[in-house]
């Protein structure tokens, strides 16, 4: 089983990362330290950028980041977790939502 230390040196920019159903959770900025900084663009980042784990790599396949979670542990860039633990980036992040 590869290491985080292992996917940190095969992740590259512009990559796209899946969660475990294959859906797309975002794009890769780049690394930074043990997390991987997604796009602004990336869905459901509200034109933040978030962060996930190296350590909740499950792989990395072709052009591909497979996470083992659907990133519900993402983090925005000012450290602030998803409004739920069960945050889904593709659902999107309703702390910055207008009513």
């Amino acid at each position: 089983m590869a290491t985080a230390s292992q996917f940190r040196s095969q992740i590259r920019e512009h990559m796209k990362v899946v969660g475990p159903d294959g859906q797309a959770i975002g794009t890769v900025d780049r690394i930074e330290g043990e997390r991987i900084k997604l796009t602004k663009s990336s869905p459901g980042s509200g034109g933040e950028h978030r962060f996930l784990e190296l350590s909740h790599v499950a792989q990395v396949r072709g052009d591909q980041v497979h996470m083992a979670n659907d990133a519900h542990g993402a983090e925005s860039a000012d450290g602030a977790h998803g409004a739920q633990s069960s945050h889904d980036m593709r659902g999107g992040d309703t702390k910055n939502r207008s009513m």
